[in-house]
């Protein structure tokens, strides 16, 4: 005779095993990454995209920083989205929401990104504990944006 369990079934108990995998999925490829080239001498910088909570689209892309690179001659080897994970973030409609867009270049040219309002990922706010910022989807590129990246 089976025995019957009141309270629980198959599904009740499998249920929240699929959450955690589903949870363990493309998600896991977002931590922290570096985006400088092997054998080159390039930083990381980043910039905030300005964008605000309940507003999407809201702020620059990644097409619109990476032409305002390109734009002074910067050389960009990478480019990424991302997030700020170093500090938390008000729950607010209109508040910022910690998107970064993040780029590898030649370090030589880190003078002229500072001026036009970059800075380096290393300065990112939060404790040394962990990741200060992780890779996040971002919309696809134009043409005209992907063209820019060397």
């Amino acid at each position: 005779m089976r025995k019957s369990y009141p309270f629980f079934n198959k599904t009740q108990l499998f249920l929240p095993f699929l959450l955690f995998l589903a949870a363990c999925t493309d998600d896991a490829e977002l931590a922290s990454e570096n985006l400088t080239i092997p054998g080159k001498h390039t930083v990381e910088i980043f910039k905030s995209t300005g964008s605000v909570q309940c507003e999407p689209g809201s702020g620059y892309s990644l097409g619109q920083m990476l032409a305002e690179l390109n734009n002074q001659d910067i050389e960009v080897y990478t480019a990424a989205c991302g997030v700020m994970t170093g500090m938390q973030f008000i729950a607010m409609c209109g508040a910022g929401d910690g998107n970064i867009n993040v780029f590898a270049i030649d370090q030589a040219d880190l003078a002229v990104a500072l001026e036009l309002g970059f800075a380096v990922t290393d300065e990112l706010p939060g404790d040394n504990d962990g990741p200060l910022w992780q890779l996040k989807k971002c919309a696809p590129m134009t043409a005209d944006s992907s063209s820019a990246l060397q």
